[in-house]
């Protein structure tokens, strides 16, 4: 698995007089890997739970944010498809502080993907 990572201005509101931060992360999955997940059907497993920036959160009326939250999830099938992911935040800080989280969920992703390559071992334990 190789991810490139990066940070983007991203011009918002009416004017385009405010500033957001768009990371957007680009995952090329081997092909060891592709056929893993499509083998296992792991295409909706959920890499990293996330919720919509302020922003985005404003336009969705208060009761039915709860709702709406699991289609922020980034799951293994958004990063398999032939363009790069894009979430946007409010600030640098957070953009950083996602990113970290982003980095530590693929760790978990490639172990995961390793651990699914095959069935376990045979175990005989005498209890």
């Amino acid at each position: 698995m190789r991810v490139r990572i990066e940070h983007h201005e991203k011009p918002t509101g009416l004017l385009r007089s405010g500033r957001q931060v768009e990371v957007v992360a680009d995952v090329r999955f081997s092909e060891a890997e592709r056929l893993i997940i499509q083998h296992r059907g792991l295409e909706d497993f959920v890499v990293m739970e996330r919720r919509p920036d302020s922003r985005l959160a404003a336009t969705i009326p208060a009761d039915e944010l709860d709702d709406w939250e699991s289609a922020f999830h980034l799951r293994i099938g958004d990063l398999m498809k032939d363009a790069p992911d894009r979430f946007t935040l409010d600030t640098p800080s957070d953009a950083k502080a996602y990113q970290a989280r982003l980095v530590e969920a693929l760790k978990t992703l490639k172990t995961f993907l390793a651990d699914n390559a095959d069935l376990g071992a045979p175990t005989v334990l005498d209890l």
